[in-house]
This record gives C-alpha cells, sequence and structure tokens, in this order.
C-alpha cells in the first residue's frame, strides 16, 4: 500500500489512502514509518488516512505537530485543513489532536 500513495496516478493513490484508513490500528505501524521516512505523497497519504481512520490516533499527534514545519506546503496545508475540521483536547493525554 506504502508504494501505492506514491503512484502518479491520483485516483489509486487515493485507494492506497482509503484502503490504509480501512485497516485502523493494524496500519499504524505502516503509517508511523512512512510519516517518519516516506515521500512527500506518502505522508501526505499517512496523514489523510489517520483523518478517515476510526481508531485512536493520539498517539500520532508528535509526529503530525513536527509535520506542521514541513517544507512541502501540500502536507502543512493537509494538516492545516484536518485541524480545522476536528480539534480537540485529549483529557488524558493534555494534548491537541489535530485530526
Amino acid at each position: 500500500i506504502a508504494t501505492l500513495l506514491d503512484d502518479t496516478d491520483l485516483p489509486v493513490a487515493g485507494k492506497a489512502v482509503e484502503a490504509l484508513s480501512l485497516r485502523g490500528a493494524e496500519a499504524f505501524p505502516v503509517i508511523e514509518r512512512l510519516l517518519k521516512s516516506g515521500t512527500t505523497q506518502q505522508r501526505w497519504g499517512a496523514t489523510i488516512a489517520l483523518y478517515q481512520s476510526s481508531a485512536d490516533i493520539e498517539r500520532f499527534v508528535p509526529a503530525l505537530t513536527r509535520q506542521l514545519a514541513d517544507p512541502d506546503e501540500r502536507v502543512v496545508r493537509c494538516l492545516a485543513l484536518r485541524i480545522g475540521s476536528t480539534v480537540f483536547i485529549s483529557k488524558s493525554a493534555h494534548a491537541v489532536r489535530v485530526l
């Protein structure tokens, strides 16, 4: 799935994002790896997959926060859109959940 996130055919990349998000917490190791060392498009796809996932993504808040300093504006814009759509304070970790 990670390779398909980089597909130049954006509908294919979009289907890969959807497949990743549907795996929920099972996909977290792949998403974590992509957020750390994936290509820009893979990081973008991993961020969207987290947004679409129904699993608890609190563990990704530090990685997503670091992405706000990403030199690629697509990644930053993606996060900004997600922050604007769903922001809440987690009582357990006292952290802002951005997706």
